[in-house]
């Protein structure tokens, strides 16, 4: 299928462009490259600014030094100056970019603003604030002084220390960031007539064919090109990498596989060894690396431990003899690595190096000088390999050796480097198989204080390591409506790999890997389908869930509580969603659970309580800047789950493999959108859906909308569906006879355990099983605070016995395995732009009531006239309201609407129509007498039907339902 585009035309152009001359046609592809950065460079401009003013805002609420607060205040009041200036640069054109056209006007004004914030106002607020950490530091110097003098020191260099890390680790990250991003407007030369009459494809595929003739072309890589497509499967063209990988079978030991780049992410991830088998029988001795941030280096009695910031491109230091690991012929523009210039990746052979291993030691947490220890390789694999012995023999020795280091536990296949020894709290990871006792002590705080008794082996293989992704789109037309239907040709979308992330074996502490040079992928023109829902309905959505008075509703009531399994605890949604938002703010989008959930459990739950008092006491009912910060994190939590759902519905319904489809979300514009993994658009999925609509026999005018409504259908009764297994789960769970129910104090311990989890749920904290059992297993000064909860309550259970059966326990304590997302309904295991934060992104139940509020089967409910207003404001063609009653701002919002040059309807009773009906025919608005008529009801566009509790009289903030139902209003 090729869609609307003519492919005969395609290739006659690019025959046409290979007839000119080398210089020029580099030159195209060159300018070319530099032009589509522009959009993207406003994209991430716009970012860029909200992050440096959310980072000022988040350390200028920690700050205590008054003059310091008032510098953070100024610098946020300048980059708030500068979006606006933003605002005005794109004044006439979409993105600085229309078609093949550059509006140079906005790329200069871009280029002059993000300058000015990164030279003048980032520099001027660092200058001041260095001069406060001299004299906080020269305040502290004296001699002999007494204990409040000495506690006023200690403040002082605190307060000087946070400063000095928030101008290494913030603003001057920030500034280099928006530097990199001023660069691309300054890259950006004048318009030629280079591009009159050249479509990206046919620069896109001028690249690919020139980078196929540097490394030896064949016809068929031709065809492919030029098509778009690997073979007759459809299998869409995308840039390939050659990866070395081990060989058990070949001569040289390795052998050449060629991969798109994502492919390769997904299959053989960065960090995590390869699980095939050398020529030596070895599994796991290669993996490959990418240049991180957050490392250290060290080289320690002769030992030398390997840090990424030492290497080059991805390769190491020369002066550590580990194998080569580059990436070649790769440029850098953006601080990205381009893939359609990288050709060759090299695995690291672990074995054949120093000493037979390497170790990484990746920060998680730079101010407490947190590290995690990561092993690659074995010393002892390698010495065995040199004897040339056979697998059985190393088995032997290995054997042997184990013994006389004192183990006596069950031994598993020590030439299998992906099996791990681990530190169970977290911060210990290693290949060796003769690591039977930590090999970080000497490094790790945590190891000196357990002695190394938290080291253990299991049959647990080397964490998976998922991509973060970030995704940015550019070509999507602008469109209106409550829930509006996007199906669009040639849109362009970028993604970028700024990290990777693996969770730690049995603690799930997430460790993040922060590339130093993000990776990048673009899709030149491809073909997405998707839906646009109105960031000003989400909004009253998340404000009905949390808003207390609506409970008092019946109906609401069943649906915004809950049982979280049959006999269980009751919750409400907002509690469920005001603690995922808790440890999603407070642990920094997740990456410090383990900082936030280590806290005592008094402590947690109050600092949970606090947040909760701040966000909807202090900051909801005055739409603070808290308040807005969790309304743009729920609206990207339902965006995100929709997000999910709908790529899977597309995957079914079309008949595309998942694979050949990525999704992406906006929650600014509140788009959901699923594009074909395609550069050049070949694998068609609107061609596909329109042949999905004349299948199911709808007509051309209907059939996007019809598609859209029944995803929703279909996803409210799986999640429905859904509910119910769960809850039969979780009884099969109790009706289990176990070892808990046969032994008083594991029952003791249980029931502790349930009287804890009830105590946080009727708080409101309500925290899923993982993030309970990594609370009750973590340890503060040495303790857990599961052996504190027996201490406190003078269980009579033996400590070690309470961990080893401590999953029993907590199987039994709270049964259900889906509190508020799993892998069967919103979490995904592969594909997922945030990695391993996911799980604080996305909610069932929360997409169930957004789902249900758009389908009719459930309303929402808050003060009437304003969120009638909000919803009539939400229409782009046509509004028809029926209401018996109006008052003065009614008739204003109808004149408003009609000023937009949205056609108006208005039936009323005859003495509004008295009253009203000239100034309201004379704004253009047609207006009907009606008598005995006391429906209320407001259709918008044609296709949206509102049945409110409330009239036409918006100046009344009375508590009203709102009833929506998709389709014909009639």
């Amino acid at each position: 299928m090729t869609g609307e585009y003519n492919y005969l035309d395609l290739i006659r152009s690019v025959v046409d462009l290979l007839s000119r001359d080398l210089d020029e046609i580099e030159e195209i592809i060159e300018s070319a490259r530099v032009r589509d950065e522009v959009p993207f460079a406003v994209i991430k401009a716009r970012r860029a600014i909200e992050n440096l003013i959310e980072d000022v805002e988040d350390f200028e609420s920690e700050i205590e030094s008054p003059e310091a607060r008032e510098v953070l205040e100024e610098l946020i009041i300048k980059l708030q100056e500068a979006l606006e200036a933003l605002d005005k640069c794109q004044k006439g054109s979409e993105k600085c970019y229309s078609s093949n056209e550059i509006d140079m006007g906005c790329v200069d004004c871009y280029y002059e603003v993000l300058s000015d914030i990164a030279d003048d106002v980032i520099h001027g607020a660092r200058k001041k604030l260095k001069k406060m950490i001299r004299r906080l530091k020269k305040g502290s110097e004296g001699g002999a002084l007494f204990k409040s003098q000495k506690e006023k020191r200690k403040k002082a260099l605190g307060e000087a220390s946070r400063l000095h890390d928030f101008i290494e680790d913030t603003l001057n990250e920030r500034a280099n960031e928006l530097n990199a991003i001023a660069q691309v407007f300054d890259n950006v030369s004048n318009p030629t007539n280079l591009f009159e009459n050249i479509d990206d494809r046919t620069v896109f595929i001028l690249r690919l064919l020139l980078e196929l003739s540097e490394s030896g072309v064949y016809v068929g890589e031709v065809l492919s090109a030029l098509t778009g497509l690997k073979s007759v499967t459809a299998d869409p063209v995308d840039r390939e990498v050659n990866i070395r990988l081990p060989s058990k079978n070949s001569e040289k030991g390795y052998y050449e596989q060629s991969l798109p780049l994502q492919t390769l992410f997904y299959r053989y991830p960065p960090f995590e060894p390869i699980s095939l088998e050398d020529r030596d029988g070895i599994s796991g001795s290669h993996t490959w690396f990418v240049k991180i941030k957050n490392t250290d280096y060290y080289n320690h009695q002769g030992y030398m431990y390997v840090h990424p910031q030492s290497i080059k491109d991805l390769g190491f230091d020369p002066r550590n003899p580990v194998h080569d690991a580059t990436i070649s012929d790769t440029h850098e523009t953006m601080g990205a690595i381009y893939p359609e210039h990288v050709f060759k990746i090299k695995p690291v052979s672990v074995l054949e190096a120093k000493d037979g291993y390497i170790i990484l030691a990746v920060s998680i947490n730079p101010k407490k000088r947190e590290r995690v220890y990561i092993k690659y390789g074995s010393e002892f694999i390698k010495e065995v390999l040199k004897k040339k012995l056979n697998k059985q023999s190393i088995r032997d020795i290995y054997v042997d050796e184990l013994r006389k280091k004192g183990h006596r536990g069950k031994i598993y296949e020590p030439t299998d480097l992906t099996y791990t020894w681990y530190c169970t709290s977290g911060y210990g990871l290693s290949t060796d198989p003769l690591d039977v006792k930590c090999p970080f002590r000497k490094w790790c705080k945590y190891g000196n204080e357990c002695g190394g008794r938290k080291w253990k082996w299991t049959r647990r293989i080397f964490p998976k390591v998922f991509l973060d992704v970030e995704r940015s789109y550019s070509g999507i037309d602008n469109t209106n409506g409550l829930l509006s239907p996007i199906v669009m040709r040639n849109v362009r979308i970028e993604e970028e790999y700024p990290s990777a992330h693996l969770s730690m074996p049995e603690s799930g502490l997430p460790v993040v890997f922060k590339f130093k040079v993000p990776f990048r992928r673009s899709l030149p023109k491809t073909n997405i389908i998707g839906f646009r829902i109105a960031p000003e309905f989400l909004e009253l959505v998340v404000r009905t869930v949390l808003d207390e008075k609506a409970l008092r509703s019946p109906e609401l009531a069943k649906v915004l509580t809950y049982e979280l399994w049959k006999g269980g605890p009751e919750v409400k949604l907002g509690d469920v969603l005001l603690t995922k938002f808790f440890i999603y703010d407070k642990a920094e989008k997740g990456f410090r659970t383990y900082d936030l959930l280590r806290k005592r459990s008094n402590s947690l739950l109050k600092e949970y309580l606090w947040m909760r008092e701040n966000l909807l006491v202090k900051s909801m009912p005055y739409d603070g800047r808290y308040f807005r910060k969790f309304l743009e994190w729920a609206t990207k939590t339902i965006l995100h789950s929709l997000s999910h759902a709908f790529l899977s519905y597309v995957s079914v319904e079309l008949q595309i493999e998942t694979s050949n489809l990525v999704y992406l979300y906006d929650e600014r514009e509140g788009l959901v959108l699923v594009a074909e993994n395609s550069p050049i658009g070949a694998i068609d999925i609107i061609g596909a859906l329109n042949e999905w609509c004349k299948a199911n026999g709808y007509g051309d005018g209907n059939c996007y909308k019809s598609f859209i409504e029944k995803f929703f259908r279909k996803e409210l009764e799986f999640l429905q569906e859904h509910e119910e297994d769960t809850v039969q789960y979780a009884d099969r769970v109790k009706s289990v006879v176990s070892s808990v129910s046969r032994e008083d104090d594991l029952k003791d311990l249980r029931d502790a355990i349930i009287n804890l989890y009830n105590e946080f749920i009727e708080n409101g904290l309500v925290l899923d099983v993982h993030s309970l059992s990594t609370h009750l297993l973590l340890s503060s000064a040495g303790e857990t605070n599961l052996e504190k909860l027996i201490a406190e309550k003078e269980l009579g259970v033996d400590i070690k016995k309470a961990h080893r059966y401590f999953d029993d326990i907590l199987l039994t304590a709270v049964p259900n395995y889906c509190i508020d997302g799993c892998t069967t309904c919103v979490v995904v295991d592969r594909g997922c732009t945030e990695g391993l934060s996911q799980t604080y992104t996305v909610s069932k139940k929360l997409m169930e009531f957004t789902i249900g509020v758009l389908l009719g089967e459930y309303s929402l409910r808050g003060p009437g006239g304003s969120y009638l207003k909000k919803l009539l404001g939400i229409a782009r063609e046509s509004v028809e309201a029926m209401s018996p009653y109006l008052d003065d701002e009614g008739i204003e919002t109808l004149i408003e609407l009609a000023e937009k040059g949205i056609h108006v309807k208005l039936s009323t009773r005859p003495e509004f129509v008295r009253e009203y009906g000239e100034k309201l025919r004379k704004a253009g608005i047609e207006v009907v007498e009606i008598r005995n008529e006391h429906d209320k009801w407001y259709c918008l566009d044609g296709w949206l039907l509102i049945k409110p509790t409330a009239n036409m009289n918006l100046e009344s903030e009375n508590y009203n339902s709102f009833v929506i139902k998709l389709g014909r209003c009639w």
